[in-house]
């Protein structure tokens, strides 16, 4: 695999615009713009089905009045022509994909005329840059600005792999301490309820009630029905510990916040309930989860720390770029249809 290729492993920032200001050193451009080309495609996926799922129910009377009030402000951005490099390579390579498959997908559920030839002079407008050749090779007294601008696109629109794999690796943590304990909370029966449908999912959970219900069918679990209901009933914050046997998981302690040092606990079982919680975060957890902690702990951090250099960088030049970017941001973050979803780590990073 190329050190240019982000589709799959993750690329820092800083070593992508290390790898794609070499490459103009090089005349080796068209590596980045086919890498942003194939980026888009994947991207236009995800925007056609949010057209498609969405479909904007433009009959009504609301939403219709923000889908007015947008394509009325696209227009008015088209109005501007920009000649110079590096915003049409913005517009061509950040845009114009995602732009057209959004307004094309609008156009269908239109009936008025009016309407319908608005839209089709934004397409007709983000067409025209589409088409536009630009030679970046040649903007050698500008190497600084390409690398910042190609870094832009390329990093921003890559970055969900990264927070894909830090939510996968979170709800892994999440589960493997679900399957220990609970948290020390209120529960409802159907807060509760979904937790164990949560663990099960993972294993098979015997000697547990899989419905808390006021009537239990469960006789051999009655008592942590009685404890529970107990609990939930009087608005108690409680938690439960579960014990493992083979692929069973099953309550093996219930107690409430004012019995978590419990002396009659103490005395029965030979410890405290807040002992036993101890022990699992600091003895069991840490076998099962250390390294998954430690990698999104460093996950995390990478992609913090990427996105703070992006934003600093993006603060120093004064690039025509930048503004026609913040501008056409304005607009899409400036209506309540829910077409933001493919830019919001560029909001994130080039600000207001």
């Amino acid at each position: 695999m190329s050190n240019l290729e982000v589709k799959k492993d993750w690329m820092d920032y800083t070593n992508l615009a290390a790898n794609i200001h070499q490459s103009i050193k090089l005349g080796e451009i068209s590596n980045q713009l086919s890498q942003l080309t194939s980026i888009n495609t994947a991207i236009l996926g995800n925007m056609n089905n949010l057209v498609n799922i969405e479909v904007y129910k433009l009959e009504k009377e609301e939403t219709e009045k923000e889908f007015k009030q947008l394509i009325f402000n696209l227009n008015k951005f088209m109005k501007n022509k920009h000649e110079d490099p590096l915003t049409i390579t913005l517009l061509k390579y950040g845009h114009c994909d995602m732009m057209n498959s959004l307004m094309n997908n609008f156009q269908k559920e239109l009936k008025s005329f009016e309407d319908k030839e608005y839209v089709e002079k934004i397409i007709d407008g983000f067409d025209e840059y589409s088409s536009s050749d630009v030679d970046l090779n040649n903007l050698s007294e500008e190497e600084d600005d390409v690398t910042l601008l190609l870094s832009y696109l390329i990093f921003t629109e890559s970055i969900t792999a990264k927070t894909e794999k830090l939510t996968d690796s979170k709800e892994e943590i999440d589960l493997i301490k679900s399957q220990h304990y609970t948290l020390m909370q209120t529960w409802t029966y159907g807060s509760l309820n979904k937790h164990f449908d949560k663990i099960a999912a993972v294993h098979h959970i015997s000697r547990l009630p899989l419905r808390f219900s006021r009537k239990s069918e469960y006789r051999l679990t009655e008592v942590w029905n009685m404890r529970a209901d107990q609990y939930i009933n009087k608005g108690k914050e409680f938690q439960i510990i579960f014990k493992r046997d083979e692929d069973d998981i099953y309550i093996d302690f219930m107690r409430s916040k004012e019995e978590y040092n419990s002396k009659a606990i103490m005395w029965l079982f030979g410890e405290s309930f807040k002992t036993k919680i101890d022990r699992i975060e600091n003895e069991i957890l840490p076998s099962l989860i250390g390294k998954k902690e430690t990698n999104k702990q460093e996950l995390s951090k990478e992609v913090q720390d990427s996105l703070n250099t992006l934003t600093n960088d993006l603060k120093k030049p004064n690039a025509n770029w930048i503004n026609v970017e913040k501008n056409l941001l304005d607009i899409i973050y400036d209506t309540n249809i829910a077409i933001q979803g493919p830019y919001q780590y560029r909001k994130q990073v080039i600000g207001d």
